[in-house]
């Protein structure tokens, strides 16, 4: 399947009604607000419900497969034209001394030994103020950065034009490989980058049992519209102690809350579900991993916090409101949401603007033949 870039703004959109949570299939849920595009302006009110028992957000009249494309612009971010990585190259004594600690991070923190580097620069960058030098060391992946596997093998979900692909490549990962239902990125991602990709869904594609030691997952799962069964099939394709890296919006952030229905990541309706952090390990625990790590951050707080505020206040969708200024008080609403935002998560407070796990398949586990 591949994304359609335009839609007959008076045509009604195609809808199903889902009776059951896409994650623990129970019936009970409660309704929550109407929702409409905001990003295209395009056609349909979408009832959006959150499960009672499992929490999870989710559309409860989502558009059909056959009709969803449409909403997805030809400019999508995911599916702007790539550049190859080019690491380590620089010549001059301030680009030595950086990638000597970059080096150092990554060999002796995620194992990335073949780089080189020194365990002692390595221990100097745990001090808390330098946080933002080894954010900036790993490429700020965060969890999406898979600790190192010799002659390992990595799969992306939802790899729009490969970027992250050629990054894992170029840091040593052996084999690379991507899934997108973008045939136009796609095609990016093999003419310029020569990765192996593949279009359609996961499930499609038809890979072996255990062929994976790490998958990555970036702002993809709230697009699925049955991620448990998409979880289920990527616990089959991964190897035991295999470890996947998601990163999806945290619908219990500040700006979540504050916003509601005009939260610029609520994302209707390209994005059918929203996690909590209990629905994504829900999630994950009925596949079968095993949570390492869950956290949230607040990248683009600011920005979020903007956008939604300019959302509220405007009748319009993203695309004109965004024509004009946002106001003064927009600007300062937005600051201080950030500002607190950024507070609380310093003080581990699960209130920011991305959810990120990180969790592994059991070391016992083999995939089910039955």
């Amino acid at each position: 399947m591949t994304r359609a870039a335009v839609c007959d703004p008076s045509a009604a959109p195609q809808i199903e009604v889902i009776d059951c949570c896409p994650v623990c299939a129970s019936r009970k849920a409660v309704g929550l607000f109407t929702a409409q595009d905001k990003l295209c302006g395009l056609p349909g009110e979408f009832c959006i419900v959150q499960c009672r028992d499992c929490s999870l957000i989710y559309m409860k009249e989502r558009l059909t497969s056959q009709a969803v494309g449409a909403y997805y612009p030809a400019d999508y971010y995911a599916y702007k034209p790539p550049a190859a990585y080019s690491l380590f190259e620089r010549a001059d004594g301030r680009a030595a001394l950086w990638y000597a600690v970059k080096k150092s991070i990554l060999a002796h923190q995620y194992g990335y030994r073949h780089l080189g580097g020194k365990r002692l620069i390595s221990a100097l960058t745990r001090l808390p103020l330098l946080r933002p030098v080894r954010q900036r060391a790993t490429f700020a992946l965060d969890v999406l950065l898979h600790p190192f596997v010799e002659n390992g093998s990595l799969l992306e979900i939802g790899c729009g034009s490969g970027m992250y692909l050629d990054l894992m490549r170029a840091l040593g990962w052996r084999r690379v490989a991507g899934v997108d239902i973008s045939a136009r990125a796609l095609a990016q991602a093999k003419e310029l980058l020569g990765l192996e990709v593949y279009c359609g869904e996961l499930k499609e594609v038809g890979f072996d049992d255990e062929s994976f030691d790490a998958v990555s997952l970036s702002h993809t799962l709230e697009h699925i519209a049955e991620p448990a069964a998409l979880l289920g099939e990527l616990h089959r394709i991964m190897k035991p102690n295999g470890r996947i890296a998601i990163v999806v919006p945290n619908i219990d952030s500040l700006a979540a809350r504050r916003f509601g229905a005009n939260w610029f990541h609520l994302d209707a309706p390209r994005h059918m579900v929203n996690f909590t952090g209990r629905a994504l390990a829900t999630a994950l625990a009925q596949a079968g991993f095993i949570i390492e790590q869950m956290t949230t951050r607040p990248n683009g707080s600011y920005e979020v916090a903007l956008l939604s505020y300019v959302r509220q206040a405007s009748s319009a969708t993203i695309g004109a409101a965004t024509h004009s200024q946002p106001s003064l008080a927009g600007r300062t609403q937005a600051l201080l949401l950030s500002l607190l935002e950024r507070v609380l998560c310093g003080l581990n407070y699960p209130a920011g603007e991305e959810l990120l796990v990180a969790a592994r398949k059991s070391p016992d586990s083999h995939a089910s033949h039955e």
